[in-house]
């Protein structure tokens, strides 16, 4: 399931991140913003750590560095969470996890059916605290600025490290190239 956020939060006024954490918890895996890709990508790191995987998007990108963001972090993955109100809307629910991992693995589908992105990243900061982001972040090694470039979209795909092979794995199942990064 993906459905559009944004459309739902100019009509109603609220986000659905609170509903989207719930629902992973419940076993059932929901992208956002109506990113096929990326639900499809969340499906498969799903899958690949028997666990739900969270939907991050790139909120920040550096040469050797990229800040991963997002509200709706299922709530399996958290060493710790708060409800808090969303840094967008002031008035709806939100997550704000601190993610128990040290390293990830991201995955990114390209919808225009290409190839991917697959790449493990030891996570620099759980818990990087910026202002003006979605509440749930983390800060990883990887090659931020060369991931913006490619150009597949801003949503990952992010499970617990170590399983990129899995993932390369899946990708190539579905006769996708990989994509290299530098």
């Amino acid at each position: 399931m993906s459905p559009a956020c944004i459309r739902f939060l100019h009509l109603t006024g609220a986000n659905a991140c609170l509903a989207h954490a719930l629902q992973h918890a419940g076993g059932v895996t929901v992208g956002c913003e109506g990113d096929v890709a990326a639900t499809l990508g969340l499906l498969l790191a799903s899958e690949a750590q028997g666990a739900p995987a969270w939907q991050a998007n790139i909120a920040g990108a550096w040469r050797d560095r990229l800040l991963l963001a997002h509200c709706s972090a299922p709530l399996s993955m958290a060493r710790r969470f708060r409800l808090r109100r969303h840094f967008i809307t002031g008035g709806s629910v939100t997550v704000e996890a601190v993610l128990g991992l040290d390293e990830v693995t991201l995955l990114r589908l390209d919808p225009a059916g290409g190839g991917a992105i697959v790449l493990e990243a030891p996570v620099l900061d759980p818990e990087p605290g910026l202002e003006m982001q979605c509440e749930t972040q983390l800060m990883v090694k990887a090659p931020g600025l060369d991931l913006v470039e490619r150009g597949t979209g801003n949503h990952y795909a992010v499970a617990r490290g170590g399983l990129g092979y899995r993932l390369r794995a899946a990708v190539e199942s579905l006769g996708l190239g990989l994509y290299r990064l530098e």
